[in-house]
């Protein structure tokens, strides 16, 4: 919650980002959909069924608060970007060195 208001988003944006709802949603979708199968053969089945309900999870997926909003967040991604570059660079150094 602290590094999203650093970035200074807007609050509908904040509110939306600062929960756990947009993963949860379609792991929910997908606990639902697992438990049709009553015994897995393989890790392709495993596959296959998780590929074939996401469709069926992006059905009832919402549009997130603040969407219009998307421009803020990747500015502030790409600003907070930027400042990690000159760390990894002084790290490769001392590594070197």
């Amino acid at each position: 919650m602290v590094t999203i208001n650093r970035l200074g988003l807007s609050s509908a944006l904040r509110r939306c980002l600062g929960t756990t709802n947009v993963i949860e949603n379609p792991h929910s979708a997908m606990r639902r959909r697992r438990r049709n199968v009553k015994r897995w053969r393989d890790g392709q089945m495993v596959l296959r069924w998780l590929v074939s309900a996401y469709p069926d999870a992006e059905k009832t997926f919402r549009r997130i608060r603040g969407h219009k909003d998307r421009w803020m967040l990747e500015g502030a991604l790409q600003e907070e970007a930027k400042k990690q570059e000159p760390k990894k660079h002084l790290d490769s150094q001392k590594k070197v060195a």
